[in-house]
């Protein structure tokens, strides 16, 4: 299971996949999950989801109007919460706050990284618990 669960819409696997291989360039003894690399043909998506959010230790929510507006991510930020998980909002694009206001509880009480490059995608994955300044 993965130390770090990279929440994002299938619209925006471009961006995943940018910020998890700036990850794993950097910080190589951390493990990721990003659903488009670790679930095979014919897995059972949902439960490969549950699994790892139940398993892993931080939660990164890659907020764009796209993951806003996907139930699934809203379920996945929810879900990591109630198991306790850390999970920190990076918005990889300007948000207002009328984008947001529909963002799940979680991502309104913690300070969120704005307007992300990767590398500020590494310092929220390395430091979970601390607020990331925008």
């Amino acid at each position: 299971m993965a130390d770090i669960f990279i929440s994002h819409s299938g619209k925006d696997n471009d961006v995943a996949a940018v910020v998890g291989e700036r990850i794993k360039r950097e910080r190589p003894t951390w493990s990721l999950f990003y659903d488009k690399d670790n679930i095979r043909a014919g897995q059972y998506w949902q439960e490969r989801l549950r699994e790892e959010l139940t398993s892993c230790r931080v939660v990164l929510a890659l907020l764009s109007r796209n993951w806003l507006g996907s139930p699934w991510c809203f379920t996945e930020a929810v879900t990591a919460s109630f198991r306790g998980k850390d999970v920190v909002g990076i918005e990889t694009e300007d948000l207002t706050t009328d984008d947001l206001a529909g963002a799940p509880p979680i991502l309104h009480e913690r300070q969120r990284v704005r307007r992300c490059s990767s590398s500020r995608a590494l310092r929220a994955a390395a430091s979970p618990r601390c607020c990331v300044p925008a």
